[in-house]
């Protein structure tokens, strides 16, 4: 995929509807392996492929998104391949990835914000405001909506905007959400 964009797919037509049809399944079915190299690359892709071809890729952002929250949510656990000379062992064969800059969760926050800033796209607006007042024990991908919200507010026209003001007002608002305030530059 990385290859086919290097090469010009994107400045073609039917690149952007095999996009959104029939390569966003298998990104979201990679992001939910458990193999965090399995994640990086669909992760990569995603944003590669949301920055070339900006908003042509709102759809295939939108089949996207759910996948990557359930990873900033912690629900699918990543699991690294050990090494060779590791994997003698069965104790040794698998390791949960350690908290550091290339973790799933970190790797598909900077898939969510490429989505955001490079589709403007409004139906990634509810599924983030959902995210942002989710009243479970998820604090972090709460937090993370809310950042996401924030450069929703930031990227979007006011027009794209104006039918989720209100679910968008009321996402700091809640007890549950971070005490951050969402407001729109002027």
């Amino acid at each position: 995929l990385h290859a086919l964009l290097l090469g010009g797919a994107a400045q073609h037509e039917q690149f952007a509807r095999l996009a959104n049809s029939d390569l966003a399944a298998p990104l979201a079915l990679q992001l939910t392996d458990r193999r965090s190299k399995c994640i990086k690359i669909a992760c990569l892709a995603a944003g590669e492929v949301a920055a070339r071809l900006g908003a042509g890729f709102a759809e295939g952002a939108s089949v996207l998104l759910p996948s990557l929250l359930r990873l900033l949510r912690g629900a699918a656990p990543s699991v690294v391949v050990a090494s060779a000379e590791g994997a003698a062992s069965s104790a040794s064969a698998f390791r949960t990835a350690l908290p550091g800059r290339h973790t799933p969760r970190r790797r598909a926050d900077r898939c969510i914000r490429a989505l955001v800033r490079h589709t403007l796209a409004p139906e990634l607006l509810p599924p983030l405001v959902a995210g942002a007042t989710a009243r479970g024990g998820a604090a972090a991908l709460r937090g993370a909506c809310v950042r996401f919200l924030g450069d929703a507010l930031e990227a979007l026209p006011s027009d794209a905007l104006a039918p989720h003001l209100r679910a968008i007002g009321q996402a700091p608002r809640s007890p549950a959400s971070p005490p951050t305030r969402l407001s729109r530059p002027d």
